[in-house]
């Protein structure tokens, strides 16, 4: 057989005689069938724990061919023992032979990611913010989960909490790894309210009764506070007034919600006395005067009565219109018969006032003077309560009486004959005595005082 290449063959021809020729001839044989080669299976193994692939051993492919000298190569991929990465890697080889004839064969090493993440969990600690809620995402109680590969995704049972999830709460974390294995843990996600409430208050004014008192409630100086997870409790500093609190106070508001966050706020309870404390006037007073029909006006306020005002008790103003110690006539009032209407006003201190009125009927009578002391001493003057006038008034007649209202003189017909201080023929004790003269046809009845001295 000739080898691969060029063979040259020389021919040579001999005759009989010895005599020869010759030729040469190249024979050229040329390799054109290429070798083969043929590649293991495809082959699926697990991951290693711990590592994001694993070692694997193959046979590894050797090429042959029709003639020596093939050489089989590693094309692509990894050799036999090498740590395949997970995934698919898909190894080539080739054989060449000598003349350049070649074959190739591959296969897939198929790492498959089998071992599930390890999952682990943190508890935290969150806080509603002012509209009541409050998110966390799954790196929030990620407490260092793993994968011998790569993480693709944290999920949560919950995301979202609101003011009914105060308190702990099972959130459920979800580890996914990029081949879809997972793992999870479950992390105590504690949610606080630490938001205080929105307080508003609102300023009002209040009227004492007729005790003097007056309450309110919280929700009166409640302005429209509010809390996102509701209020439970508003209180004031004071609900109950009196006169002592007449005037602006300032009254703190205090509003709690569900979650013992406490809020306070500031209103002005401004309390007033509008009731007007009672005068009643005496009845309608007959005075009479002298033929010059002035009259001086005396103080009717201490025969006024008055209820207790329900802030000030006595401590009123009293006046009277016309004030005492005014002069009023017959002729100054309302009609013929001499009527002065006298208005007697009571005052509280906060300026509520009620007011009666009566009437001061003023009689003018002739000249008729009446003292007020007479000295009966015996010394011959001015011994005897002398009434000037008198004989005007024919049918008079004089009574005295003492301060505890026994009666110490009495007149006949005409005052004829004047006291002259005694009482039983024995002299009445220095003092002050009360009169009353009756002047008789129809006439009003005189009183006043009249004093003895000695």
């Amino acid at each position: 057989s000739f080898p691969i290449g060029n063979t040259t063959v020389t021919w040579t021809s001999t005759d009989g005689a010895g005599n020869f020729v010759t030729c040469t001839q190249v024979v050229t044989v040329v390799d054109n069938e290429a070798p083969v080669i043929t590649c293991p299976s495809d082959t699926v193994v697990g991951n290693t724990p711990g590592l994001c692939g694993a070692v694997v051993n193959y046979t590894a492919p050797v090429g042959t061919d029709n003639c020596t000298g093939a050489t089989t190569v590693l094309v692509s991929g990894l050799a036999s023992g090498s740590t395949f990465p997970v995934g698919i890697t898909t190894v080539v080889y080739a054989v060449v032979d000598g003349n350049n004839n070649g074959d190739t064969c591959s296969f897939n090493v198929t790492i498959a990611d089998s071992l599930a993440p390890t999952a682990v969990c943190q508890d935290i600690t969150i806080y509603l913010d002012n509209t009541g809620n409050v998110n966390i995402l799954g790196t929030d109680v990620d407490g260092g989960s793993s994968d011998d590969c790569v993480i693709d995704t944290l999920t949560l049972s919950q995301y979202n909490f609101t003011c009914s999830a105060i308190g702990t709460n099972n959130v459920t974390l979800y580890v996914t790894d990029t081949y879809g294995n997972i793992d999870s843990c479950t992390a105590i996600v504690t949610v606080m309210d630490t938001v205080v409430p929105t307080v508003m208050c609102q300023n009002i004014n209040v009227y004492v009764d007729n005790a003097g008192n007056v309450s309110i409630t919280p929700n009166d100086i409640d302005g429209g506070s509010s809390d996102m997870c509701g209020i439970s409790a508003i209180t004031a500093s004071q609900t109950t007034f009196t006169c002592a609190e007449l005037g602006l106070n300032n009254i703190t508001l205090y509003v709690e919600d569900n979650n013992g966050n406490i809020d306070s706020c500031v209103a002005q309870v401004t309390v007033y006395d509008t009731i007007a404390p009672a005068i009643t006037c005496p009845t309608n007073q007959e005075v009479s005067t002298d033929n010059t029909c002035m009259y001086e006006i005396e103080d009717y306020t201490s025969m006024a009565t008055s209820s207790l005002d329900n802030c000030d008790m006595n401590n009123v103003i009293i006046t009277q219109i016309p004030a005492a110690g005014s002069f009023i006539t017959a002729d100054n009032i309302i009609n013929d018969k001499g009527e002065t209407v006298v208005s007697i006003i009571v005052e509280d201190l906060s300026g509520n006032a009620d007011t009666c009125e009566f009437i001061v009927n003023v009689t003018c009578i002739d000249a008729l003077t009446i003292p007020n002391v007479f000295t009966p001493n015996g010394d011959g003057k001015n011994d005897l309560w002398n009434i000037a006038g008198k004989e005007n008034y024919p049918d008079m007649k004089v009574k005295v009486f003492n301060r505890w209202g026994d009666l110490m003189f009495e007149s006949g017909t005409g005052y004829e004959t004047p006291w002259d201080g005694k009482y039983n023929n024995a002299e009445a004790p220095a003092a002050t005595y009360y009169y009353v003269i009756m002047l008789g046809n129809d006439e009003e009845d005189l009183s006043g005082t009249i004093n003895i001295v000695r």
